[in-house]
């Protein structure tokens, strides 16, 4: 019987755990909001300069995304089981976001360093930021690996701490 039998329902449930969202939920929340916070952390380790704009960006060292998805996914897995039709969608459209943050994106930014780059050169005069594609759009294989990492451990620890 997986741990998702053993929460109460219903009258049995105290008044403050109808208001709680359900732990996959938590979790994955929780996941995303270390993965951003560690993002400046992070920049500050490797460059000696602290940018704490780095919080609300795309792209960078580890994956926001890859750890949503991925506490989303575990938690899901831990509470609900490894064999439930909930857990196997999750799993699939962890997959999906997985290889789009490292493949698909990833080439979206490699894509928009070349353009900005012919732009430069063809206009041959100053171009101001606004007027650039954006080129962090995507992740190394590196920081969706820790993305994920995250995203386990923080699904762990908070299906491990949950009250019920």
């Amino acid at each position: 019987m997986h741990p998702s039998k053993h929460r109460p329902k219903g009258a049995a449930m105290a008044w403050w755990q109808k208001y709680i969202p359900h732990p996959a939920l938590i979790a994955a929340l929780f996941a995303a909001g270390i993965a951003q916070l560690l993002k400046p952390v992070y920049h500050l380790w490797r460059t000696k300069h602290w940018q704490w704009e780095l919080i609300f960006e795309d792209g960078y060292m580890p994956s926001g995304h890859s750890a949503l998805i991925t506490g989303v996914t575990h938690a899901l897995g831990l509470v609900e089981g490894f064999h439930s039709p909930l857990y196997a969608l999750a799993l699939v459209l962890s997959i999906i976001i997985l290889y789009d943050a490292a493949n698909v994106r990833w080439q979206t930014g490699v894509h928009a360093r070349w353009l900005n780059h012919i732009l430069r050169e063809f206009l041959r005069q100053e171009i101001t930021p606004q007027q650039l594609l954006d080129e962090v759009v995507g992740h190394t294989p590196w920081e969706v690996f820790w993305g994920v990492l995250i995203g386990l451990v923080t699904a762990h620890l908070t299906v491990a701490l949950w009250p019920w």
